[in-house]
């Protein structure tokens, strides 16, 4: 028998667009998307150890660029046919309709597919899966996982109750990287006896058309005769041909971009670090080039080209987000409490109170090992106003037992299709919806309480820093203070504290008087910026002392500057409170945190070294900065309130 493309029929002669496919809403971001909804269905498909006493095996994800002889796909002449098809039926509609062919989204498409189907090699994106169940079937059976995934619009058959997905549409985010919206799909699997089943085919979804008289629809299909899958690997090329259980996902004419693999790396951390945390999967891209696990996990977080990609992307809060999580689950710091989601605990709650946060007081909903959300606006909860508390990151999740799995369930059925938001909406019993919204209602309760337990801010916690209280002159004169009642720029009064102590200890002398730091009798051959008066090192002079309120801040940033410029580094930080404020920089990463002392600033004041300026709520900050000594480490970045009223 002939395998060929073949096209459901149609005989209502519906017009069916490019744009009225579920792909349309998967092009904003195609290869963030394809890597979360192709990593939720092999963690959906996970599996499992034959016997309680067997280790969990992590499901592992590969993705991998193939190039293939445009000879070495079986229907390349027969897709090429079809595209110009769909093109002169493109052109035609809009010569009917007074359009202009060459802007037209659908002409462009289909005349790039051209190109791409007529090219000696052709980019195919390979996405395997192992430790997965593969695609169960038998092929033929119209409801089996593979029919299900293959063929059925607005339809899942995943095994476990509480899988990622739960409306069978992000199959269609491997359409989205493909310049011809054709995805072959290849599984090995085992029937009900152990005996291992092969299955093969190919689905297309273009434009309704027509060919040889005769309309047919969007949808195609390759494979055997009358639709059917292929069940004998005889005769197929070596690279569809799936050799171990699992399931193989051929994104054919693969949308390339020079950063796609930093990009699908980028998807895999911010959606699925918690699987990953926990040994539930590991990802390779770009042929291993690219690995993520346990043991890479922390190096990805911080690494600059991954946030290079966040910026261009516009995924910066995702990448922020992912490291307060990841800070929280990692942290020995961090807090776990059980909360009741009906009759039974089945919620897990992680709570990190922490300075030293990028998107702090904020609460992060996950489920299946994703990331879902930070709030339940639907429910009436945003979890946006924490007042009262000092920073935290909280993190909810099902628990892994029992009620958590039922817990999860719940939270499945009031997803949304783009697993970003949960809605009670969607639960169309109004009895059950009224009960759940009920059991909603007792969580944030208990999310609010122990958060409040854990991160409340008393009157009596404060800091005495002597190395900040020590930076400025002692009282003013009583004749001064007559003479004048304007505030004394080196003297500032301490408010109320309101945040925990500095996680490090204070240095010890600090070189130069209330003039500034000059780097013990060191000249500066930089450009621009603020030296202090006296070069030399005498004891810094005693002052006023009390409590000093911390300014918490986030995104914070040293980047060496190049050789040749005016400052040999430059600070980046947002701030979450205004006022006058003294930034304290320390060389991170050792045993003990060692201040450094700022010989040169772009902006701001140096008082005995450190740096000091005026804060505004939000506004990001970048300032050049040199040490009094060569330092090319790691910076911890700090802010203390130098005057009372300043908020927090």
């Amino acid at each position: 028998m002939v395998r060929k493309i073949e096209f459901i029929e149609n005989t209502a002669r519906k017009t069916q667009g490019l744009t009225g496919s579920n792909v349309e809403q998967f092009r904003d971001n195609p290869y963030r998307s394809c890597a979360r909804e192709t990593g939720q269905n092999s963690n959906d498909a996970r599996l499992k150890p034959h016997s309680q006493d067997d280790q969990h095996p992590p499901v592992v994800l590969e993705y991998n660029l193939l190039p293939i002889r445009r000879s070495d796909l079986p229907f390349s002449e027969d897709l090429t046919a079809t595209i110009r098809a769909c093109l002169e039926q493109s052109r035609a509609r809009c010569e009917e309709r007074g359009k202009t062919a060459s802007k037209d989204p659908e002409v462009v498409f289909f005349e790039r597919a051209l190109k791409t189907i007529s090219s000696a090699e052709i980019q195919v994106l390979e996405i395997a899966d192992y430790n997965t169940t593969g695609l169960t079937g038998p092929v033929r059976d119209p409801y089996s996982v593979f029919n299900s995934l293959v063929k059925a619009d607005g339809d899942n058959n995943k095994q476990n109750a509480d899988s990622g997905g739960s409306f069978g549409i992000g199959k269609n985010a491997a359409f989205a990287v493909s310049d011809l919206q054709t995805v072959i799909y290849s599984t090995l699997t085992e029937d009900k006896v152990g005996n291992p089943q092969f299955g093969c085919q190919a689905r297309l979804q273009l434009v309704s058309h027509e060919r040889n008289r005769r309309s047919y629809s969007a949808e195609g299909y390759w494979g055997e005769p009358d639709f059917y899958a292929i069940d004998n690997p005889a005769g197929l090329p070596d690279w569809m041909v799936r050799k171990t259980r699992g399931t193989s996902v051929f994104a054919v004419g693969f949308r390339w971009h020079e950063d796609w693999a930093l990009r699908m790396a980028l998807s895999v951390i911010t959606n699925f670090l918690i699987a990953v945390l926990h040994g539930r999967m590991e990802f390779r891209i770009a042929s291993g080039a690219i690995k993520i696990n346990r043991s890479t996990l922390a190096g990805h977080l911080g690494s600059s080209e991954l946030e290079r990609i966040a910026e261009e992307t516009g995924q910066e809060e995702a990448l922020l987000r992912t490291r307060d999580l990841h800070n929280c689950l990692t942290s020995g710091a961090a807090v776990c409490r059980t909360l009741a989601t009906g009759p039974r605990n089945g919620a897990r709650l992680h709570i990190l109170v922490s300075e030293d946060l990028n998107r702090p007081r904020s609460v992060l909903f996950v489920r299946n090992g994703m990331y879902i959300t930070d709030n339940l606006r639907d429910f009436g909860f945003p979890f946006r106003s924490f007042s009262g508390t000092r920073p935290f990151v909280a993190v909810l999740e099902p628990s892994s037992d029992e009620p958590g799995s039922e817990f999860s369930e719940l939270l499945k059925r009031m997803e949304n299709p783009e697993h970003d938001n949960f809605s009670p909406e969607r639960i169309r019993d109004d009895a059950e919806r009224k009960k759940i919204s009920m059991i909603i209602r007792r969580l944030n309760t208990d999310i609010r309480s122990e958060i409040n337990s854990a991160a409340r801010v008393t009157e009596t916690e404060s800091t005495s820093l002597d190395e900040l209280a020590s930076l400025f002159s002692g009282d003013p004169r009583p004749e001064d203070e007559k003479r004048s009642r304007e505030k004394d720029s080196e003297h500032f009064e301490y408010g109320v504290a309101t945040r925990p102590p500095p996680k490090s200890p204070p240095p010890g002398r600090l070189p130069g008087t209330a003039g500034g730091s000059g780097g013990a009798g060191k000249k500066s051959n930089l450009k621009g910026g603020t030296r202090g008066e006296d070069g030399g090192a005498e004891p810094a002079a005693m002052g006023a002392r009390g409590p000093v309120k911390q300014i918490p801040v986030s995104e914070k940033r040293c980047r060496r500057e190049v050789a040749g410029s005016a400052f040999t580094h430059r600070i980046y930080f947002t701030p979450q409170a205004s006022g006058v404020a003294a930034i304290r920089l320390e060389a991170s990463g050792l045993t003990s945190p060692e201040s450094l002392v700022v010989a040169a600033v772009e902006t701001g004041k140096l008082v005995k070294g450190f740096l000091v300026l005026e804060l505004v709520e939000g506004q990001r900050h970048a300032i050049g900065i040199a040490f009094d000594e060569h330092y090319d480490g790691p910076v911890e970045i700090s802010s203390f309130a130098l005057e009372d009223g300043t908020t927090a």
